[in-house]
């Protein structure tokens, strides 16, 4: 093997050895942001600055990239004392820091491939009661209390509702095909760059059919992100709801479906969640849904028995 080696060295065929770069993690950071930041949503884009300038760039950013090892990262994760979810994230971007720039030959080698970010607890989302859901109807008026009626029967995200074009509502359903950006203010694709269509609750309908006439093209409501937000919040506290926003309201639909028997597969397609692993945050909610499914699939079976025969 070794005669290979040397042989492979004089032919010039020998793997070449990675030649660190020396830049330091701030520098490679900002190259990463700047490559991405035509191909990033706005929003993924302000959180990934925002993690960059608050976490890597005021403690580790003036080390050499290639010189920062997993004991270091360890204990910088460490004193940083953040929540796990926080942590996880975090990892990640680093993560992806070091794979984009070993890609492009800036480092040897990524110090975050051991580093196991922590196991963050599956939390059991807040929704609505049904009285809640009322109380929030009378205290508001006007497209916040439309808005609010669309999220809670279709379940979609507070861009999404935002961005419903009267071109998207059918008769008995609407496409959801775009999404307001938070931080731009600006209208593009859905989360996950895919559309799907929402059957129409019949409350969701009714105040649809209200509304066509005020407004024949454009948008269904004229609100801005954080005007939405600012209201629901507003209202949510005057119900006496002490968390949550906006998104609340998609939990709510959420949590009412499964209690009210529907299937997590629909859900899953209805909510526009990439795998059934996020949907099954509410399966806790099913009523009896092993006893359910296993009455159904015995009644089909039958209640005949049968013996093995002796012998």
């Amino acid at each position: 093997m070794l005669r290979d080696i040397e042989a492979g060295v004089r032919s010039g065929l020998a793997p070449k050895r990675r030649v660190s770069s020396g830049l330091t993690l701030d520098e490679i950071s900002t190259r990463w942001l700047e490559a991405g930041r035509n191909r990033w949503a706005p929003q993924t884009l302000d959180t990934r600055l925002r993690f960059v300038e608050k976490y890597i760039v005021p403690t580790l950013g003036g080390l050499i990239a290639d010189a920062i090892t997993t004991e270091q990262l360890t204990a910088w994760m460490d004193s940083l004392t953040l929540m796990p979810s926080t942590q996880r994230m975090l990892i990640g971007i680093v993560r992806m820091i070091y794979n984009w720039s070993l890609a492009r030959s800036l480092v040897t080698a990524n110090p975050v491939r051991d580093l196991k970010p922590p196991r963050v607890p599956r939390t059991i989302p807040h929704y609505l009661t049904p009285e809640q859901y009322a109380s929030v109807l009378q205290i508001t008026t006007g497209d916040i209390r439309d808005g609010t009626i669309i999220s809670v029967r279709t379940g979609v995200r507070a861009g999404e509702l935002l961005a419903l074009q009267w071109s998207d509502v059918q008769d008995t359903a609407i496409i959801v095909s775009r999404s307001l950006e938070k931080v731009t203010g600006r209208i593009g694709p859905p989360k996950g760059h895919r559309a799907r269509r929402i059957p129409l609750h019949p409350e969701a309908k009714d105040v649809l059919d209200r509304r066509r006439p005020m407004r024949a093209a454009g948008r269904v409501l004229a609100l801005t992100y954080h005007g939405w937000r600012h209201a629901i919040t507003r209202a949510l506290r005057a119900v006496g709801v002490e968390k949550g926003g906006p998104h609340l309201l998609r939990h709510t639909c959420a949590s009412w479906w499964v209690q009210g028997g529907g299937s997590l597969q629909a859900l899953q397609r209805l909510l526009g969640h990439a795998t059934l692993d996020m949907t099954l945050v509410y399966a806790h909610l099913a009523p009896d849904s092993v006893e359910q499914e296993a009455a159904r699939l015995w009644g089909h079976m039958g209640t005949s028995r049968t013996h093995d025969s002796a012998g």
